[in-house]
């Protein structure tokens, strides 16, 4: 009987997706998963309809958990399914779901996330961007959304990043199919706009937030962000006597902090007469997540050197004591302190190795604490930035996935701190590389936030110690070598708060002013990069010293003159263009990649003005030959 009732589910959810009604196909299929039923056909009929949907990449997921037979079986079991594939006729309604977010996106999450606390409802939840930043900050998130391929992509994207707190489901965000009060913080990002009955959703919040609970509402700025299916315009007037009609709020924020295209309000509700509701179990309303693989959660050694900095490192060590992932330990090496430092690290409660030197510099504490590192990770973490808790968890497990992988560095959430009050004021992107164009990109600048960087302790034995001459700029000179060293890998969400503000840089004989701060990072910035330009080529690219062609060799020297020419650095950049220029005048047959022209575009439109005058008749010659080329 069971058997028959299961085929019969499985019958109604193809028929369905065959005729369009995805929700009502994906819905018999979640609440199989939910009852835990035959997995291996659910599993197998979620990785057609991924792959029809156009999202191979679900596709491929679900099919590596289902034996080879299944996927045969199902297509002569159910042969509509056949057709569909090879149409995939809605494919382009969920490319908005599968595109990069843009820099004012990533922004709107990061103003938006740590606003989030406790259990977090997020009605409306996309493909999960904004949830997986949220996770971040929240004890547990759960999203829903009336689009079963948004569910799933989302499902799959907090797998790939490793949480265990987020969870998803189908749902419409009108008529939620969960108890009352029970969330601390709800969440409604570009919803409202949307929908033709705004109201019913502010409402449906209302009741499922506890009170004195929060709700975040964000929508676009008028017609700031035009849209074909958006149904409702909203200004700041409007928005607000909508909402107070409808929550009646305790009291509300505008968070000016999000880019000028949204707007983004946060309202407070007021503490209800009646007796609170029973916290229930949230989980069993929604799917379950997929399973993450066993840890083997090797020891991470965290390195804090510290110099007058006791106003900040006392919530900086908290941040590190607070992670979900326990096998650390903390290295602090009080550089030279004159302040309270010394005092406040004898009382931490939290097992701490610290080590006492005289004043050097950040280098000298970082190579001081390097001999005393007996974990595989090595963390080197600001005394005056914040952590957050997952941090280590998610990172570590990335390493574990990736062993081929030596550096992974993060997103960041930049404040400014005055009185001990940090205001938003931007976020870092971490910036993907392939293995090929991480080094190329470092002469560009140093692209990882290294407060985020986790590195392993081989790698690290490989680079050798911090440069010494270096009061700035130390991580930069470091990271560059280890980018030639090991294959680097970026983890896109925001990991850290990093903290800027007015206090001590510097060492007790060399102190850096914040308005000389740009200045002595330049003077830093050439000395690495003439460093690492000096650099024989076969250590600097040790993947390409065999097999790259002399174009593309070529190539990768044109780009690196830009990035010379960017940092002043004159003479290496009129080396790189002479050797080029030389390259195209012996070879008639030289050709050059779509990139490569790029580079060369680049270089006519851009680095042309900051050139000197050699320079720039080097450029006009090689264009002048690559025109001659193209005729």
């Amino acid at each position: 009987m069971y058997k028959t009732q299961q085929s019969q589910s499985f019958s109604s959810a193809v028929q369905y997706f065959t005729n369009g009604k995805y929700e009502k196909a994906y819905s018999v299929l979640f609440e199989k998963l939910r009852e835990k039923g035959d997995s291996n056909n659910i599993y197998g009929l979620l990785s057609l309809f991924g792959y029809t949907s156009g999202c191979e990449n679900i596709g491929e997921f679900y099919e590596q958990k289902i034996d080879s037979e299944t996927t045969k079986n199902l297509l002569l079991q159910f042969p509509s399914l056949i057709q569909s594939l090879a149409q995939q006729k809605d494919k382009a309604r969920w490319a908005n779901y599968k595109r990069e977010r843009n820099h004012a996106e990533r922004l709107r999450f990061a103003v938006t996330a740590p606003l989030c606390k406790g259990e977090v409802l997020e009605i409306g939840c996309a493909n999960g961007d904004l949830s997986s930043h949220i996770a971040m900050h929240a004890t547990n998130v759960y999203g829903i959304d009336i689009d079963p391929i948004a569910i799933e992509l989302a499902r799959l994207k907090c797998y790939h990043y490793g949480f265990t707190n987020v969870q998803f489901q189908l749902g419409d965000g009108g008529n939620v199919n969960l108890p009352n009060q029970q969330f601390e913080t709800i969440v409604l990002a570009e919803v409202l706009e949307h929908v033709p009955d705004p109201g019913k959703i502010v409402k449906e919040a209302v009741r499922l937030c506890k009170p004195k609970g929060t709700i975040l509402i964000s929508v676009p700025r008028g017609y700031m962000i035009p849209d074909h299916d958006h149904i409702n315009l909203f200004t700041k007037e409007s928005l607000l006597s909508f909402l107070q009609m409808t929550v009646k709020p305790v009291a509300y924020e505008w968070v000016d902090e999000v880019p000028n295209q949204w707007m983004l309000i946060k309202l407070t509700l007021p503490d209800k007469v009646e007796v609170p509701k029973q916290q229930e179990d949230l989980g069993k309303f929604f799917l379950p997540p997929h399973p993450l693989e066993l840890m083997e959660a090797s020891k991470v050694s965290v390195i804090v050197p510290t110099f007058n900095r006791c106003d900040y490192l006392e919530k900086a060590l908290n941040s590190i004591t607070d992670q979900t992932y326990e096998n650390i330990e903390i290295i602090v090496v009080n550089d030279g302190s004159t302040d309270r430092t010394k005092e406040m690290l004898a009382k931490y409660p939290f097992p701490l190795k610290v080590l006492s030197k005289e004043n050097g510099g950040k280098a000298t504490a970082i190579n001081t604490a390097l001999p005393y590192v007996t974990g595989e990770y090595v963390w080197i973490f600001d005394d005056d930035d914040l952590a957050f808790p997952a941090k280590l968890q998610l990172q570590i497990r990335q390493f574990e996935r990736n062993p081929d992988v030596g550096l992974i560095h993060t997103s960041a959430i930049i404040t400014k701190v005055e009185d001990q009050k940090p205001t938003f004021q931007g976020y870092w992107h971490a910036e993907s590389s392939t293995y090929e164009e991480q080094v190329i990109k470092k002469f560009r600048g140093n692209y990882y936030f290294s407060p985020t960087v986790i590195v392993k302790k081989s790698v690290l034995d490989q680079a050798g110690f911090f440069d010494e001459n270096l009061i700035r700029a130390q991580d930069y000179d470091m990271w560059f070598r280890v980018s030639t060293l090991t294959k680097v890998a970026a983890f896109p969400i925001p990991t850290i708060f990093y903290r800027k503000h007015d206090g001590v840089r510097g060492t007790k004989e060399n102190p850096l002013k914040t308005e000389d701060l740009q200045k002595n990072l330049l003077h830093a910035d050439q000395y690495i990069i003439k460093k690492a330009y000096s650099t024989d080529w076969d250590t600097l690219f040790p993947w390409q010293s065999t097999n790259l062609s002399p174009s593309s060799k070529i190539e990768i020297k044109l780009e690196r003159a830009i990035y010379l020419s960017q940092y002043q650095l004159v003479n290496e950049c009129e080396q790189d263009l002479t050797e080029a220029l030389n390259f195209f005048e012996s070879d008639d047959q030289a050709c050059i990649s779509p990139k490569g022209m790029t580079v060369i575009k680049h270089l006519k439109e851009v680095t042309y003005q900051s050139l000197q005058e050699k320079g720039q008749e080097i450029v006009r010659k090689i264009i002048s030959i690559m025109e001659e080329k193209s005729k």
